[in-house]
This record gives structure tokens, C-alpha cells and sequence, in this order.
């Protein structure tokens, strides 16, 4: 299990900016995310989805906690459910990964699962990419581990 988390004080209150959670989930792995994620938690983000992806078990990738999610995160997420299209799966999206989303123009190119198992969409707005290209992204990489 891998648990990581940035924590920050303020006027001598502890809070959260952002956690990964990592454990086993039935025959499979569940990734839970929450918080900000930006680009002060980029490199955990790769480094944690390129070790479950690795193992070539199920993997759930919760999104419902993510308060703030920037482009370098969406671009990843997005790529890596791309590649892993078999294993990995992107499930229960709060409000703000699918506000993301839609405005990077993702909707058409990832696949994003309600918890009932639902796919989403067809319900986002964009169709058409207008912010980024995952193809080239994904080429851009290179050998994506």
C-alpha cells in the first residue's frame, strides 16, 4: 500500500493540499486521489501510475475526491488511460475533473466511469479537441513507461 500526502499549515491549522492512496481492491488495485493536484504532486502522480500500471492487474482510478486538477495532471491521467486502456479506468470524476475535462476538450478522447459503472461521455460537452491533442501527446512521450 502507498499512501502520499502534502500537508501545509495555516494560522496553526493542519490541512491537506493532496493525497494518493494506493491498495488492493478485489482481484485489482484502487488508486484514490484527492485534493489539489497541481504541479507540486506531478512526479508522485507519474510515479505511482506508472507502478500500478506495471503489475498488468485491474486498476481503478477513483477521481471523486479531486478538488483542482491542472493540465499536466488531466494530460497524464488522460495519457495513461490511453495506453492502459485494458487495465486502467477512470472512475467517479468529481465535478471539478469533469469541469477540467470538458474544457481541455478530453471528452471525446477518454473514458471517464460514474461509480454505477456508467460511461460519462457522452454526456460531456466538448466532442472535439480544441486545447490539446492527446494523439500527439501520447507520440510526445515517446516510450511512455
Amino acid at each position: 500500500m502507498v499512501r502520499r500526502k502534502r500537508t501545509y499549515q495555516t494560522a496553526g491549522k493542519w490541512g491537506t493540499l493532496y493525497g494518493i492512496d494506493v491498495r488492493k481492491f478485489g482481484a485489482g488495485l484502487l488508486v484514490e486521489l484527492w485534493g489539489e493536484l497541481d504541479m507540486f504532486c506531478i512526479d508522485e502522480l507519474k510515479g505511482t501510475l506508472a507502478d500500478v500500471t506495471s503489475r498488468r492487474e485491474p486498476v481503478l482510478v477513483d477521481l471523486s475526491g479531486i478538488s483542482f486538477l491542472d493540465l499536466q495532471s488531466a494530460r497524464e491521467l488522460a495519457v495513461r488511460s490511453l495506453l492502459h486502456e485494458n487495465h486502467l479506468t477512470l472512475i467517479n470524476p468529481s465535478h471539478q475533473v469533469i469541469a477540467t475535462v470538458e474544457a481541455l476538450g478530453l471528452g471525446c478522447r477518454i473514458k471517464l466511469l460514474s461509480a454505477t459503472g456508467q460511461d460519462l461521455g457522452p454526456s460531456l460537452k466538448s466532442s472535439e479537441p480544441h486545447a490539446l491533442e492527446i494523439d500527439s501527446l501520447a507520440t510526445s512521450y515517446g516510450s511512455y513507461p
